[in-house]
């Protein structure tokens, strides 16, 4: 059998890095470059989950309007057939329990619209202070 050196072979422009990467940064240790490297890899997802929350967030905001003006509108439509047939007690009964439903549709409408709010204020503060880390990574890597 033939034995084989414990050579490091070398990929990649520039002296081998004896820390073992070609990343261009001298005595940087090895657990530091997979912090680099994660961070590096992690942005474009950050982008990408960030694109879908907007799209999401902007989804339910458009059900939330949707829900609480369907609501709104089953509301006034029973109260208009109850008026309709004053002497039907069955149907002003019916159009009672309708507009308590569309009461409790309309309040967790609102509830969720406030959701929303809380969602997208926490999402500027965690923008406040990602997104200056992003942009340093971005600079340093385009300096690379």
């Amino acid at each position: 059998m033939a034995s084989r050196s414990k050579e490091r072979l070398h990929v990649g422009p520039g002296p081998v890095n004896s820390s073992g990467g070609n990343l261009p940064i001298p005595n940087m240790p090895s657990w530091a470059k997979w912090v680099v490297g994660a961070v590096i890899v992690a942005i474009p997802i950050y982008r990408r989950f960030r694109t879908l929350e907007d799209t999401i967030e902007k989804t339910a905001e458009v059900a939330v309007e949707v829900v609480d003006t369907v609501a709104e509108a089953t509301e006034k439509v029973a109260g208009e057939v109850a008026n309709a047939f004053p002497g039907n007690e069955n149907l002003k009964e019916a159009a009672s329990k309708i507009k308590a439903v569309t009461d409790a549709i309309e309040e967790d409408a609102e509830k969720a619209e406030a959701l929303i709010q809380k969602v997208d204020e926490i999402k500027k503060e965690v923008d406040s202070i990602v997104d200056p880390i992003i942009d340093k990574v971005v600079k340093a890597e385009e300096k690379n």
